[in-house]
């Protein structure tokens, strides 16, 4: 497995360097379908392991990069992003929708770990750009008094900042992001424990239910004395 998840590595990095727009297509293309297609698969038990690792070491590597280039705009100010560009970026949370389900809901899941990480991953990225975004307005409206002033009048102004509202409002966007993260791995670890226990939990349910109908039934047929 170890020889063709690095031909598959060596293949997409030939791929990436001759073909940059084919790439983002490709990768855009992936996080839409890649979680939904993979929970089809698992259900039917053709889900391949390379097709898993190499999702989790490559194409949610990119995505998560290329997400967080959205946190850090590379334009002439590198101002945040507005109210009106960060809202644009809530439909990305819908993609991870059904493999969150399907990793609460299943009792066998043959990539836990795997699922756990890209989940927990791509949770981080979108949430930075969407709520990360919201509680990063908030905090520096809170801290300055008022919002952020974006000028807009020529493509040369840049937006009115303060510093120190600026890095208080970071601190609690990394605070919030960083509580979600925890939030995420505790119910995933509670959720595959409860699954996982519960075959033994039913198992130990019939039985002494069983046992219950079987004295029950012994009772009934012992002659009265």
């Amino acid at each position: 497995m170890i020889e063709e998840v690095t031909q598959v590595v060596s293949d997409l990095l030939a791929f990436m360097t001759d073909n940059p727009t084919a790439l983002g297509f490709i990768v855009s293309l992936a996080y839409v379908i890649g979680p939904s297609w993979m929970v089809f698969l698992e259900k039917r038990q053709r889900l391949s392991k390379v097709v898993v690792w190499a999702y989790a070491l490559i194409v949610v590597p990119i995505i998560v990069l290329g997400l967080l280039a959205n946190v850090l705009p590379e334009s002439y100010c590198g101002d945040p992003l507005s109210h009106e560009e960060f809202r644009f970026f809530y439909p990305l949370w819908l993609p991870l929708l059904p493999l969150f389900w399907f990793y609460l809901r299943s009792e066998v899941i043959q990539h836990p770990y795997l699922y756990a990480a890209m989940l927990v991953s791509l949770s981080v990225a979108v949430f930075l750009l969407t709520f990360g975004y919201e509680v990063f307005h908030y905090a520096y409206q809170q801290v300055h008094g008022t919002g952020i002033a974006y000028s807009g009048a020529v493509a040369s102004e840049c937006a009115s900042l303060d510093g120190d509202s600026v890095r208080t409002a970071r601190q609690w966007r990394d605070v919030a992001t960083a509580a979600l993260a925890v939030v995420l791995v505790l119910v995933m670890v509670v959720a595959r424990r409860r699954k996982q226990g519960l075959p033994s939990s039913a198992a130990s349910t019939d039985a002494s239910s069983s046992d219950g109908n079987d004295a029950s039934t012994e009772g009934r047929g012992m002659p009265k004395m």
